[in-house]
């Protein structure tokens, strides 16, 4: 009796996967006009409402770093205090432990030394977070929006705090020795230099498209980014 080879069955045909989803592209004069009109907003709503409180936070950071500081003075004396005429901050280098040079010794006299910084320079370390928040919201990254503004904001926060520190040594410098060597004084004045004109502009920007996988396609090109695709039950 023989023996007939039993018919294969058809296999079923492979579940057709679904198609990646591709994100919403980036439209740039759209988002451009966006920039314009968002930019605006926000330096107004940071210039009305949340500069008087950043510098406040950030004269309370540095206060409370100063009063842990291992230095007699750091337990009771204010290290900056602020004119209530015009706003300016007044560091007080003597509380470092700092030497004084000799133009401060001239214009100080036996009055206690103060280095003076007028708000126009202050309100600049926080200028960078109403640029970062007008830079996120219109290239819009879906749902990843409050995870990028959140940890956006934090990161420049403690950039703009870092540069402020920075800028308050190179400019106290000049009436207190805070640098001695040539190499240290000269990165110094480089430092500030950088954190007054150069960080505010480039952190958010450079910040924003590290962020942002669709706007770093954009920028420098490759594979445009797309979602993961569902899975398949």
């Amino acid at each position: 009796m023989s023996k007939h080879p039993r018919p294969k069955q058809a296999e079923p045909p492979p579940a057709a996967r679904p198609s990646p989803r591709i994100a919403t592209p980036i439209h740039v004069w759209r988002s451009v006009g966006l920039f314009v009109i968002l930019l605006a907003t926000m330096l107004l709503l940071w210039r009305v409402v949340l500069l008087k409180p950043l510098l406040a936070l950030s004269r309370g950071a540095i206060q409370v770093c100063f009063r842990l500081l291992p230095l007699p003075a750091s337990g009771s004396a204010e290290l900056i205090t602020v004119d209530s005429s015009n706003g300016d901050w007044i560091v007080h280098g003597s509380l470092l432990l700092l030497r004084e040079r000799e133009i401060t010794q001239q214009l100080a006299g036996s009055r206690d030394a103060g280095v003076r910084t007028q708000p126009v320079m202050l309100q600049i370390f926080s200028l960078s977070l109403p640029i970062f928040w007008a830079l996120v919201l219109p290239v819009w990254p879906g749902k990843r929006i409050w995870r990028i503004l959140g940890a956006g904001t934090l990161l420049l926060a403690a950039i703009s705090e870092l540069s402020l520190v920075l800028f308050l040594a190179y400019w106290t410098n000049r009436y207190f020795v805070v640098a001695s060597a040539p190499w240290s004084e000269y990165c110094l004045q480089v430092a500030g230099y950088c954190t007054l004109n150069l960080v505010p502009y480039a952190a958010p920007l450079v910040l924003v498209i590290w962020l942002h996988r669709g706007l770093r396609s954009l920028v420098f090109g490759g594979p445009k980014w797309q979602k993961r695709p569902d899975p398949i039950p």
